[in-house]
């Protein structure tokens, strides 16, 4: 059997034809066919054998086997790209067909059979054939040509001469790529590399094609930023940039800065700076920490060498690829002329909200999103007071209250959660009997036994935290506990929203604790100043995504939302999502690792 891409002739790897699901054997007779079903793992009591008959197009629902008994067809297959893939089977190839394969057979010059499994389906095709075929004329070769067509309008400019620099593309669950050392001017579709996700290859072109030593590069950009194309570059502005500035370029007030995501003209753009390596996939761990460690940045340049640029699709790649480069260009230019490209225009240094540093953090700001430890509470109150009055009131809550339906339902995501625990192997875990035992004393005894475990270990499960939240409710409303925060809390709570500003909640504790400290605070009841909550259940605070539900609930653009929180990973994690973020320095709170975050000990800093 030959598998071709049906685009350009080349040929389809067996990586991508298992990712695809096929099964491919060779078979003489019925009796064999059914032994090489059954080794596929197909039921043979399920199937139905159909003699040579076939739609022009089709959406397999069941999943089918074809058998060639005599002399040679075609078939043509859809990936999950919208290529197509020509099989030429002959004589005694078999073949195996999962359910949900778009697939039309334009060639017949033999006798075949199919054994169709009708307890292997899916539902109905997504698209119809129509639409199938449609886009698989417009992704047809799209991408490969795309790449090509992008390396020659950076030819012109002179960014990719001499063979250098290259370009990636992600496409579905494929990745489409420039290979190395060849002239970026005079390549075709059929040159272009193809490789799955993980970087395995799906697809290599004629000749003496080597792979660009880019590709580890690039996928860091797509895993760290989930990005959809990638562009590395050999200008020259980007060249002199890493010898004018040390570890950070650094250019405010220029209108192209608006071009780069997250940004705006009274922003500042940071890129940073690495060094250079005799081998271009040595920068991989470098260029890996340089984006992790400037999640506001879209583009990493390199010593004496180049710029790696990314986009979450081609256009923004493109788009941010020429800002950079023209910011490049207008700061090498500035420096010639003896100008800061990071000086203030003179229409705007006798402008308090423009020139005064404290006031920018604020600047085009919709909404505030605030963590409470080390941010609007002291971090010992929680440490030092909440935890210790929940341990304290643990046994006598539980006895008292055992048969309130929100503890009994408490005391159930706490068993479960234990099974889980057990089931994962967590290291010492503390098991929880049945709460529905019926042995009242010794479920509640295992149950303490288990709280005290996670406390001790700081543990943040929604189980723990709901029943902590449940001994604080008792405590709050007896009068025994008041929320501790800091006093500029309540003064910048009225100023923000006088002034139009949303303030929201980001905790780990659980949103009813949430509500509770700032119901019951030293200040007064503040829930009236906050207008909504969230914590874990959106997701972990060091994940990207969380920040993105965030935006998504409160409807605002991440741009125009200030995140301030004592943790620099957290700051990290909403920056990565388009937030503007402050770190928190407040006294008592932990030391923080080196970071490129505003710092603020106060909010009337903001």
């Amino acid at each position: 059997m030959k598998a071709v891409f049906e685009d350009d002739g080349t040929v389809a790897s067996s990586f991508l034809l298992q990712e695809l699901g096929l099964k491919m054997a060779a078979c003489t007779s019925d009796s064999e066919l059914h032994q090489i079903a059954v080794n596929w793992g197909c039921q043979i009591d399920t199937s139905q054998i159909v003699e040579s008959a076939w739609d022009d197009n089709a959406f397999l629902q069941c999943a089918q086997i074809i058998w060639v008994k005599s002399g040679s067809i075609r078939l043509c297959l859809v990936d999950s790209g919208f290529a197509e893939i020509s099989l030429s089977l002959t004589e005694h190839d078999a073949i195996f067909l999962p359910a949900a394969t778009y697939v039309r057979m334009p060639q017949c010059a033999g006798v075949f059979s199919r054994m169709v499994f009708t307890d292997m389906t899916c539902a109905s095709p997504p698209l119809t054939i129509e639409e199938q075929h449609g886009k698989i004329n417009k992704s047809r070769a799209r991408v490969s040509e795309l790449v090509t067509e992008l390396c020659r309008l950076f030819y012109t400019l002179g960014w990719v001469s001499g063979t250098g620099g290259s370009i990636s593309i992600r496409h579905g669950n494929r990745v489409y790529m420039a290979p190395s050392g060849v002239q970026k001017e005079r390549m075709m579709p059929a040159d272009i590399f193809v490789l799955d996700n993980n970087g395995d290859i799906l697809r290599r072109p004629e000749g003496p094609y080597k792979l660009s030593e880019c590709c580890p590069l690039f996928y860091n950009a797509f895993r760290l930023r989930n990005a959809g194309a990638c562009i590395h570059t050999h200008a020259m502005d980007a060249f002199m940039c890493t010898l004018l500035y040390d570890k950070e370029f650094h250019v405010q007030h220029m209108e192209m800065i608006k071009g780069i995501a997250g940004h705006g003209f009274h922003d500042s753009c940071v890129v940073p700076i690495i060094e250079n390596t005799a081998r271009e996939m040595d920068l991989a761990d470098s260029l890996a920490q340089a984006i992790e460690s400037y999640p506001r940045s879209n583009a990493v340049l390199v010593r004496r060498h180049g710029v790696y640029v990314w986009g979450k699709d081609w256009i923004q790649a493109k788009t941010q690829c020429e800002c950079y480069h023209y910011l490049f260009e207008a700061a090498v230019k500035m420096r010639q002329h003896g100008m800061d490209p990071t000086s203030k225009p003179a229409e705007c240094r006798n402008c308090p909200q423009i020139n005064d540093e404290s006031t920018r953090l604020l600047n085009r700001i919709e909404a505030i999103v605030l963590d409470i430890e080390g941010t609007t509470t002291p971090l010992s109150f929680v440490s030092a007071v909440l935890f210790p009055f929940a341990a304290a009131q643990l046994r006598s809550f539980l006895e008292s209250s055992w048969d309130v339906a929100a503890v009994r339902e408490t005391v159930l995501q706490l068993y479960l959660q234990a099974r889980c625990d057990l089931n994962d192997a967590v290291s010492d875990v503390v098991a929880v009997l049945d709460p529905f035992s019926g042995d009242k004393a010794a479920v509640l005894e295992s149950i303490l036994q288990n709280v005290q475990w996670q406390m001790s270990l700081n543990r943040k499960t929604t189980a723990l935290k709901r029943l902590q939240g449940l001994i604080w409710h008792q405590g709050y409303q007896q009068g025994v506990l008041k929320g501790q925060i800091f006093e500029d809390v309540v003064p910048s709570f009225q100023k923000w929203t006088q002034n139009g500003l949303k303030i929201y909640i980001y905790s780990s504790g659980s949103i009813d604790a949430q509500k509770l400290l700032f119901g019951y605070s030293e200040g007064g009841d503040l829930t009236s100043y906050l207008s909504g909550y969230f914590d874990t259940t959106t997701g972990a605070k060091v994940d990207r995504t969380s920040y993105e539900k965030i935006a998504s609930q409160i409807k605002v653009e991440p741009s125009r939302i200030l995140f301030a929180t004592d943790m620099v990973n957290e700051a990290r994690a909403a920056a990565t999502a388009g937030f503007k973020t402050v770190v928190m320095n407040r006294v008592g709170n932990s030391p923080q690792p080196d970071h490129p975050f505003p710092i603020a000990s106060s909010f009337e800093e903001f």
